[in-house]
């Protein structure tokens, strides 16, 4: 009675199906690869470091003024020069400081963001080709039940015991099974593609056997505080820091309204060399305003209050993204249960009663064919849920800010008893 599922367990084992030459490439793997090759980390790097520039530009003292006055008087041509070093005691240098360090915090914190949303995204890929390749298992062993089928009615129409429109149907399976085939040989191809760009390589690059669905499906611990996701996500510390350097915006507007010193040089003659030249203190006192300063000012406090609703916001939607996927979790892991408890072994049992109900003249071949059908579905949507329990586990790591599995999970689950996989 086992025969068809054993059959499908043996294909698996002798090479892995859709598996390319090459050795076997763990998840583990694949995020390293897709984290040091995707040009997307390469962009988010060089933001970082220009924002780390950054810094050192706004760390150092405003560039002297310089101002050459020609004049005509009456005793011939003059000119006049003066160069004014601002010394910034009112405060502009300090907040320009501190608002690049913000920029560059909230630089930081989007590289991280990129690290995590591509390892989720890599995790997903390889759940999908994983699953396609274990869907395209199960097309080519469907295809040898078909053929099986076709030969044992032809024997039987052969023996007077089954009519020859039973042969028509056969047929016309087997023809059906060979196209799911070939749609699944290229889903798995298009699978292999998407993981290949992720990982910065070529599309058409091979990738050799993978791990099972089974053995990247885990048991998650419930030791996981429930507000780790708020403290450990980089959208939370990006909009902190982003409301940090908004703030310093705010008071460098602030400080630019102030008086500040500079430090001067004049030279009243520049003709035949310089000459009649002095050095002197100058105190800048911005009081007259067209509405500029002002303007800034507001624009900057409104531009503050709104990264502190932003970061407000961010953190709601943080909670907000684990409770979705812890639901999704734990839909996910329902529904492989229920394959594994009962849909698994009934669609196993019903292909074989019933082919064998061919055979004692106890069923038509309709009844095998939808039997045939029932068992491909079951047997596909159970990867599918496997998948899609993997991919949740995906992305409830990505919501808590977890870059690797191994800090979302701690123990595989073992399938139900009596079930054949």
């Amino acid at each position: 009675m086992r025969r068809t599922v054993l059959f499908l367990g043996l294909l698996v084992l002798v090479r892995p199906v859709g598996a390319d030459d090459g050795p076997e490439l763990t998840i583990e793997q694949a995020i390293a690869q897709a984290l040091s090759r995707n040009p997307r980390i390469s962009a988010a790097h060089s933001s970082a470091d220009a924002a780390r520039q950054g810094v050192s530009a706004a760390r150092a003292l405003a560039s002297p003024e310089i101002t050459l006055a020609p004049g005509l008087t009456r005793y011939g041509s003059d000119e006049e020069l003066l160069i004014a070093q601002p010394l910034e005691i009112s405060g502009t240098r300090a907040a320009r400081t501190a608002a690049a360090r913000a920029e560059a915090r909230a630089a930081a914190a989007r590289l991280d963001t990129e690290r995590l949303v591509l390892t989720a995204e890599t995790r997903k890929a390889y759940h999908s080709l994983a699953a396609r390749r274990e869907a395209l298992a199960v097309a080519q062993a469907i295809l040898q039940i078909a053929r099986d089928l076709d030969h044992r009615v032809a024997r039987l129409i052969e023996e007077g015991s089954r009519p020859g429109i039973d042969r028509t149907h056969a047929s016309i399976e087997v023809a059906r099974a060979r196209a799911d085939l070939a749609i699944a040989s290229a889903e798995a191809d298009a699978a292999r593609g998407t993981l290949n760009i992720l990982m910065g390589l070529s599309p058409s690059e091979p990738i050799g056997a993978l791990s099972k669905l089974e053995d990247l499906v885990r048991a998650p611990s419930d030791a996981h505080d429930a507000n780790a996701g708020s403290r450990t996500r980089p959208e939370v510390a990006e909009a902190v820091a982003q409301r940090d350097a908004a703030r310093q915006g705010a008071r460098l507007a602030v400080a630019e309204t102030r008086p500040d010193l500079t430090v001067q040089f004049r030279a009243t003659r520049l003709q035949g060399g310089v000459s009649e030249t002095g050095f002197g203190l100058g105190i800048a006192l911005p009081f007259l305003d067209w509405g500029g300063r002002s303007g800034r000012v507001r624009e900057a406090s409104a531009a503050a209050r709104a990264r502190e609703a932003e970061l407000l916001a961010a953190q709601a939607r943080v909670e907000m993204e684990i409770f979705e996927a812890q639901a999704r979790v734990h839909a996910a892991e329902e529904t492989v249960g229920q394959y594994r408890e009962t849909l698994l072994g009934q669609a196993d049992r019903l292909l074989n009663g019933a082919r064998t109900g061919l055979v004692e003249g106890k069923a038509d071949i309709l009844t095998v064919l939808e039997a045939q059908r029932t068992y491909r579905s079951v047997q596909t949507e159970y990867i599918a849920a496997l998948a899609a329990l993997a991919d949740a586990r995906a992305e409830l790591s990505r919501a808590r800010g977890l870059m690797s599995p191994a800090d979302d999970h701690d123990q595989a689950p073992s399938p139900a008893k009596g079930t054949t996989r």
